[in-house]
């Protein structure tokens, strides 16, 4: 598995091949993060499929489970295919993403159903709330029933609590707000969680922000986003190595820390430059742009690949 992984890591990092681009198309509300290469390596990103069509995922340690991003994942690709190109099956494979989301909410939660590392059965994950919002507020456009955007308020609830008291907010040690990918006692501050989960909040505010009846919802949303947004330019820096972005913030100020693959680098450009243009936030662009220039600096991409390898042998992660 290890070797496995390892392969893949220098494959990427040799063959630059441009994923989770941009897309930005109001009219086709289509998701930030363009997914559509998903649909083309199914087998891969999606295998094996529960009886209703549902997207599962096979665990080394825990089996075959249900991973609510994986799931939102499939969906957004499905949508983007159905507002390109109007087939009915694109449609009706997101509509079983839609479904699935509303009927395994638990008062606008989506649990992980298995232990991981120090995480309890039934955990959650600013990710999966954040996705999970971004599923429903597209569900809504599509039907224009208010059932998919009152339960996406209801998700936003974990996001004003603290891990302790079983939310997924943090605090980073400036005392700036923080949400959890994997909200553990002692966060390690995953970035693209954390983009992932204010992608779907900028998503619903803008919903909110068009009814004259959900003002009140909107600026109490707004409010959250913004000290979101605050954190996130204060901080980003700590992301930085100077020539590659970090995957989160454990063993930070040591030599080897988990820098990103190619992979989640390349996510970092898309998701900072959305939430940047979405925010008008000009710092936040800058830095975008310049992770983007990493990306074409055969050294930054070496050095950073050789951090990678290094890490993984130091740190096995859990499959």
């Amino acid at each position: 598995m290890r070797i496995k992984k390892f392969s893949k890591d220098i494959l990427e990092f040799l063959i630059i091949k441009k994923k989770y681009n941009l897309k930005i198309d109001e009219s086709k509300a289509l998701y930030p993060v363009d997914l559509d290469f998903t649909l083309d390596d199914e087998v891969n990103y999606y295998h094996p499929f529960d009886e209703h069509g549902i997207p599962m995922k096979v665990y080394v340690s825990k089996g075959k489970q249900y991973n609510p991003t994986r799931i939102a994942s499939y969906g957004f690709a499905h949508w983007g295919r159905y507002q390109n190109n109007s087939k009915e099956i694109h449609k009706q494979e997101f509509m079983k993403v839609l479904f699935w989301f509303y009927q395994n909410n638990h008062r606008g939660l989506w649990f992980y159903k298995f232990e991981w590392n120090t995480l309890e059965k039934n955990w959650i994950s600013c990710m999966a709330q954040g996705e999970g919002i971004s599923i429903l507020v597209r569900g809504y456009l599509l039907t224009l029933e208010d059932k998919y955007i009152d339960l996406a308020i209801k998700a936003i609830e974990p996001f004003k609590k603290l891990v302790r008291d079983k939310g997924v907010a943090s605090y980073l040690n400036d005392n700036s707000i923080f949400f959890e990918e994997y909200p553990t006692d002692d966060p390690v501050h995953v970035l693209n969680g954390f983009l992932y989960s204010l992608i779907g909040l900028i998503e619903l505010k803008e919903i909110l922000e068009n009814s004259a009846e959900r003002e009140s919802e909107a600026v109490d949303l707004s409010t959250l986003i913004d000290s979101a947004i605050t954190s996130l330019e204060k901080n980003i820096e700590r992301w930085d190595s100077g020539f590659w972005s970090y995957y989160d913030l454990h063993l930070e100020g040591k030599n080897i820390r988990n820098i990103s693959t190619i992979i989640y680098h390349m996510l970092h450009v898309t998701q900072l430059k959305y939430i940047a243009t979405k925010t008008n936030n000009n710092y936040l662009l800058g830095v975008s742009s310049r992770w983007e220039k990493y990306l074409n600096n055969t050294n930054y991409r070496m050095k950073a690949l050789i951090i990678k390898v290094l890490y993984r042998l130091k740190n096995h992660a859990q499959r």
